[in-house]
């Protein structure tokens, strides 16, 4: 008979400390990679369905990566996020000039918070990096380590922030630096104890079985 947390838990815990809410909207889960102790809330779209186009026939070729995250990844409610993307030229074998969309991995580091209602088409995000709520973040965006992005923000394509900044504005801009020991001090802002803080509120879970994919 199944416990009564088991039935009345909103979330899957992952045998490598992941928690997902059941409510999640992940689309290409096998294109995922969670390093574990990540945290994916109730409404998050996560387009992992669009992935490089494989050059290869082979059945045996394993999946092609959308989406990797570190540990102590926390995504808020109704993010959206998905893999950046551009257009590609090729030539058929008729001589004719075509271009396709092509979608490449994202890569997110460790100990980093997402606030809800954010949307993300990034590159790649470092680690330590604190980004707000309702924040947009284009196409081919990279975030350095150690960067706070403050609410409302919007960061245009293809732009790149330093290590140890504060972003904010719309269009986004650097605004300050963030205070000394950010990211290093495990009680800090941005450090590792806030981040196991986070992850630790989030149940009560249901335990998944392990599976093929890593997470």
């Amino acid at each position: 008979m199944a416990s009564k947390g088991s039935r009345t838990a909103e979330w899957m815990e992952t045998p490598t400390g992941n928690k997902i809410s059941k409510k999640h909207q992940i689309q290409g889960l096998q294109h995922v990679i969670l390093e574990g102790k990540c945290v994916v809330s109730p409404e998050v779209l996560i387009r992992a369905d669009l992935v490089r186009a494989s050059s290869s026939s082979s059945s045996q070729q394993q999946p092609q990566l959308a989406l990797k995250l570190g540990r102590y990844v926390f995504i808020s409610p109704k993010c959206i996020i998905k893999p950046p993307s551009r257009l590609v030229s090729a030539q058929t074998k008729e001589g004719e000039q075509t271009q396709t969309l092509q979608h490449y991995r994202m890569t997110i580091g460790q100990v980093v918070f997402i606030g809800p209602e954010t949307s993300i088409e990034a590159y790649e995000i470092g680690s330590h990096v604190h980004i707000g709520a309702n924040v947009t973040i284009g196409n081919f965006v990279k975030i350095m380590d150690y960067v706070k992005i403050l609410d409302n923000a919007v960061l245009p394509t293809m732009s790149v922030w330093p290590n140890f900044s504060v972003v904010a504005g719309n269009p986004a801009r650097v605004v300050g630096e963030v205070g000394d020991g950010w990211g290093f001090l495990d009680h800090g802002p941005g450090g590792i104890q806030a981040a196991r803080d986070r992850w630790a509120a989030v149940g009560p879970c249901q335990r998944t079985a392990p599976s093929r994919g890593k997470g």
